[in-house]
Order: C-alpha cells, then sequence, then structure tokens
C-alpha cells in the first residue's frame, strides 16, 4: 500500500487575514502536492488568540467551504489550550509551571502548543506559515527595474527536502515589517533613523542590513531569481556558534521529534527563538 504522508499547515495568530490566505492559496497547495508523485494529506492548524487584536471567534471562522473538501481543518481555540494544560497537569506529565512555560499564544508557546496537537494528530513534518504570506516571489530586473510576480511551489519544495532533513526553512523576500518607508531629509536624518532601528532591532532587523537595503531598494528585498526558479538549496552554516533560522516558513520533521527541541522567549527579550536556535546546535555537534 502507498504511503499517505500527513503534512501539517501551522498558523499562530491573532489577526483574521489568515482566512483570506488560505482562501486565495488553497488550490495552489493541493495542487503542488498532486506535482510530487507522492500521496499527501494536507491538514491545516489554526491558533488563534482573541486577545492581540481584540477579535471575535467568529472572525478566525471565514474560511469558504471549498476549502474543506480535500484539506482538513483544525482550529486550537483558547478553551483548547487551557484544557490541554488540565490534562497534562492531572495526568502528572508537567507541573503547572512547566505548563505555563511552554503552552498558550505568543511566538514560542503557540508554536509550542500547534507542535504538540500536530503531533496527537500524527502529523510526519509541520510547516509553519505566516498570516501575511503569500506563495509568490517578487523579481526585479536589475536591468531594466521590471517587476516580475512568480508563483512558487513553496510547500513542494519543503516536502522534498524534509524527508532527509530535520528542519527546512523556506525564503523570504518582501518589505520588512515594522520598518516605515523613510526619506531622509532635516527632520529625520540618517542618524536619528540609526536610533529607531536600534532601538528595535532583533535577530532579523540590525541597522547595517537595513542601511544597505534602503539604500539599494528602498527597505524591499527582492527574491533572487535562481532561487525563485528553485535552483538553490543548500545546508545552512553557522553564524558564530549556531545555525540562524526564524519561525516563518519553518518546517519541522516530526518523525524526528527526539530532535526538534521546544520554543522559549525569554522574558522581555526580542529574540524569540534563542533557546530554539542554542539546541539545535547542541544537537547537531553531538
Amino acid at each position: 500500500m502507498e504511503e499517505i504522508i500527513q503534512f501539517g499547515l501551522g498558523f499562530v495568530t491573532g489577526r483574521p487575514n489568515v482566512c483570506k490566505v488560505i482562501n486565495s492559496t488553497y488550490e495552489h497547495l493541493i495542487e503542488q502536492f498532486k506535482n510530487t508523485g507522492k500521496k499527501v494529506e494536507l491538514t491545516v492548524f489554526i491558533l488563534f488568540d482573541l486577545q492581540y487584536q481584540y477579535t471575535t471567534r467568529v472572525d478566525f471562522y471565514g474560511l469558504i467551504p471549498k476549502v474543506y473538501k480535500d484539506i482538513k481543518v483544525k482550529y486550537i481555540t483558547p478553551e483548547n489550550i487551557e484544557e490541554l494544560k488540565k490534562r497534562l497537569i492531572a495526568r502528572e506529565q508537567l507541573t503547572k509551571q512547566e505548563t505555563e512555560l511552554f503552552f498558550g499564544h505568543g511566538h514560542a508557546k503557540g508554536r509550542n502548543t500547534l507542535m504538540y496537537y500536530a503531533k496527537m494528530w500524527h502529523i510526519d513534518y509541520l510547516l509553519f506559515w505566516d498570516d501575511d504570506e503569500y506563495p509568490v516571489a517578487c523579481i526585479k530586473n536589475e536591468d531594466t527595474g521590471e517587476l516580475i510576480w512568480k508563483e512558487q511551489d513553496n510547500v513542494a519544495m519543503h516536502l522534498k527536502y524534509i524527508e532527509n532533513a530535520d528542519i527546512t526553512i523556506g525564503y523570504h523576500c518582501g518589505y520588512i515589517s515594522p520598518i516605515p518607508y523613510v526619506e531622509l531629509n532635516e527632520d529625520i536624518n540618517e542618524d536619528l533613523f540609526k536610533q529607531y532601528i536600534e532601538a528595535i532591532s532583533n535577530e532579523v532587523v540590525s541597522w547595517d542590513s537595513i542601511k544597505q537595503k534602503f539604500i539599494k531598494d528602498n527597505g524591499v528585498t527582492y527574491a533572487d531569481e535562481k532561487i525563485a526558479n528553485g535552483e538553490v538549496a543548500y545546508e545552512l552554516q553557522k553564524e558564530g556558534a549556531s545555525k540562524w533560522v526564524v519561525g516563518s516558513t519553518l518546517c519541522l520533521n516530526l518523525r524526528n521529534i527526539n530532535k526538534i527541541p521546544a520554543f522559549y522567549n525569554p522574558p522581555e527579550a526580542r529574540r524569540r527563538r534563542y533557546i530554539f536556535f542554542y539546541i539545535i546546535r547542541r544537537f547537531k555537534s553531538n
């Protein structure tokens, strides 16, 4: 009997825009799997936070009926999360302090919770997506300045490589939020703008990287044409002591769950996945 691969697409979100993303991309997602020559079942997980933008739960149930034809949809509600915590405490698998540390809402806790549910649903590979991402790449012709939008088989590419890896990470292009477009003048000079960038800096945003992007393309990162054509895939190299990844377009091989660490957001820290990186480095060195 042909193996059926269980592939999960996970959204940790507080914005109802997630429904628009799924409604506009579900057909392309299904077609990608059909072209792989493998039998794949797709489950979309939506873990929503009602406190992020003070939304109602109705806002997150805007998926059109056609989505459900070929895709399983699993909502993880605030009530589900609280019940999960109680169950783990009652079975003495975790203490109350440990459940509060690992499960809940936010960048790290939300991903841990979603990963736990994906494992319970026997998902083989789990890909995290943000609620403002679309499977297209914007390519700029350096000679003419012409912009080309190219559709991407991004999920299929993850599936192609994740079978022989613990983690795969996709590429990003576009404008780096929350950096505003700024024209330097007497009111906002380079030194003042630099202070602003340094104040919000994190593992993605730094003055050196932002300055170069503004000089070249007004803060926009365009896709590399070879990468957009699927010609480039490589193993991440260490930057300093560890390998650096971000939490979106991050695919986890749950078949190798013992090599996948938990996400952790240190209190008041901007580098929200530092512990995740650190444990990856330790696993790779053993």
